[in-house]
């Protein structure tokens, strides 16, 4: 799998923020780069989905094999909003560590990431054991509660910790995890079922953007309260309290949540999302047969692709349990717990801010030059080993096991500001790079029973690589638990 249009294909299905964008193993995804990198190569998709294969009825039930409707700007950014909505709030609260700090003490991202991996994890994978039903018998009026009650959710969190920065309060820690658990469940429901919304909507109405839009959106919500923070830390804005960094962080996540809770309700009244509400596979398609080979193939097919990608999945598992150990690491650096140091509390929200920005700017790196190249695995292990070795030296400074632990100057800072830039930047090269070539794999592997080559790229694969992602922070967050 060497030529350009088969990178492009394959780097268009790395969806692996939307577990339940899949309708089959041969059918092709919007183009949405990896946990928020959106691709647009619209001609690319859809000349993907015109391609032959020996399942033809699959790629008829997607009626996208024609012209790709042109982007309906109002539509893609209904989508984008959604995706944003789903990650802004866990994202905008895990970056004020010096005012949750006051309720959590030194563990506090330890607890917010049990609390947000068990929750959107929890859901996640509990819709995904109906994703077959689904997709196949879509309740969309059932689905818009269900996004709407976790909207209420997560602006109810939002509330909570906007109220007490603004009374000068410390937050009540009991009321605080809970929320943060619901916070988690309603995250998860979000990016399931609009994933859901936008596959159907991708396939059958030929809005091919739908999903690359809701992709598009997660990434902004992770950016989005990170580039503010960085603001807030600007010599220029003076030190900012930390009541009232997590103000502003609470106050971005309302407005963000309040914007989808409209776009929600705009959205139902869209020809599109009628014709999508109207039934099911087989209304859409107009064949039983089509639904009835969803039903009965769909754990197959995704049991066989994890054997396939275990390997691949190992490796994306240790990249992302790499990422959030050294998160999780930045409360306990010496530098962040030092009494004589004034911008001490604030070390970990700007570690933390650095490492979402660079590792979003890996994944755009590494998006753009596998659009023309196949992937590397020799490349992609050496990045891997690499990321492993400054692990190792973190720990060994978190522990005060290295000469520069005692030292608490502000060259200490730019240091590991330095560190984990270059450490992110590789963790989303190495995610990037890890996916392609899981795709390129599984492309030899196409059609129904999974023995065709074919230049469609699998969304079962994305699904599978998506768990190992979830089990990776899972794993990093518990090993951080151990060694502290």
């Amino acid at each position: 799998m060497t030529s350009s249009a088969s990178s492009r294909r394959a780097m268009s299905s790395s969806d692996l923020g939307s577990p339940l964008v899949a309708l089959s193993p041969l059918a092709p995804v919007s183009p949405a780069f990896f946990a928020g990198m959106a691709g647009c190569d619209q001609k690319s998709s859809a000349g993907a989905a015109s391609g032959g294969s020996s399942c033809s009825s699959l790629a008829e039930a997607g009626a996208v094999g024609g012209e790709v409707e042109p982007r309906e700007p109002d539509l893609f950014a209904a989508f984008f909003v959604l995706g944003a909505a789903s990650d802004v709030t866990f994202n905008a609260l895990v970056l004020c560590v010096p005012y949750l700090r006051q309720t959590l003490g030194k563990r506090v991202l330890l607890e917010m990431g049990i609390c947000q991996f068990a929750g959107s994890t929890g859901a996640m994978l509990l819709l995904l054991a109906f994703a077959s039903e689904a997709v196949a018998r879509p309740r969309l009026k059932r689905h818009l509660v269900m996004q709407l009650l976790a909207l209420g959710t997560m602006m109810l969190l939002n509330v909570f910790v906007l109220s007490c920065a603004l009374l000068g309060r410390k937050l009540p820690a009991f009321p605080l995890l809970v929320l943060l658990l619901l916070g988690g469940i309603s995250s998860g429901t979000m990016q399931s079922l609009v994933a859901v919304l936008a596959g159907l909507m991708t396939k059958f109405t030929r809005h091919d953007y739908a999903a690359a839009a809701q992709m598009s959106g997660h990434g902004f919500g992770i950016l989005l309260p990170s580039a503010l923070q960085l603001m807030l830390l600007a010599p220029s804005s003076g030190l900012v309290s930390p009541a009232l960094a997590a103000g502003c962080s609470a106050a971005l996540g309302v407005c963000v949540l309040c914007l989808a809770v409209g776009v929600l309700r705009w959205l139902q009244w869209q020809a599109s999302y009628r014709t999508c509400a109207a039934g099911g596979v087989a209304a859409l398609s107009g064949s039983q047969e089509i639904e009835d080979l969803f039903a009965n193939r769909f754990a197959g097919w995704l049991q066989a692709r994890f054997w396939q990608l275990l390997v691949v999945s190992a490796a994306l598992a240790l990249n992302f349990a790499f990422t959030v150990y050294c998160g999780q690491l930045t409360p306990f650096l010496p530098l962040a717990s030092a009494s004589g140091s004034s911008f001490g509390a604030q070390l970990p929200t700007l570690l933390l801010s650095i490492t979402n920005v660079c590792d979003f700017a890996g994944r755009w790196v590494a998006a753009r030059l596998l659009r023309v190249n196949s992937s590397r695995p020799s490349v992609v292990a050496v990045l891997l080993i690499g990321r492993s070795a400054m692990v190792v030296v973190v720990t060994l400074y978190a522990k005060g096991l290295l000469p520069a632990s005692a030292n608490e100057g502000p060259g200490v800072v730019w240091v590991l500001a330095f560190g984990y830039a270059v450490n992110s930047t590789l963790s989303g090269l190495v995610s990037v790079g890890l996916t392609q070539f899981g795709q390129e794999k599984c492309m030899r592997t196409g059609g129904a029973n999974m023995d065709t080559a074919t230049g469609l790229p699998c969304p079962i694969a994305a699904q599978v690589m998506w768990l190992a992602s979830v089990v990776g922070s899972i794993s990093g967050t518990l090993i951080t638990m151990l060694v502290y």
